[in-house]
């Protein structure tokens, strides 16, 4: 929320344990995003472009399975980087930094 900008190559990851269905939304999001749904260790969807939103009746992005986490990248990345359903995700404290804008 609220970031003016997401340099390529950096993203957010979002954790839930345990593993449950969600329901996310975009509210105050100023950049568009490309999201991917995690569990297990595998990507189960993604939502390319997803759209800034700044009212109340945003969009709400879920699957209907359980997931252990998303992760958040710019706009158009996962196409960049060849994302895929059913690839492998490895998330570790080699891989983690912070970003602030």
């Amino acid at each position: 929320m609220q970031h003016s900008a997401l340099p390529a190559g950096s993203g957010m990851w979002f954790p839930f344990q345990p593993a449950r269905h969600l329901q996310l939304w975009m509210y105050k999001t100023s950049i568009p995003l490309d999201m991917i749904f995690v569990h297990q260790g595998h990507v189960l969807a993604v939502k390319n472009q997803v759209a800034v939103c700044q009212s109340l009746s945003c969009p709400i992005y879920s699957l209907s399975q359980d997931i252990d986490g998303v992760i958040e990248i710019g706009a158009g990345e996962v196409a960049r980087l060849r994302i895929r359903v059913g690839d492998l995700v490895a998330i570790g404290p080699s891989s983690l930094t912070s970003y602030s804008p």
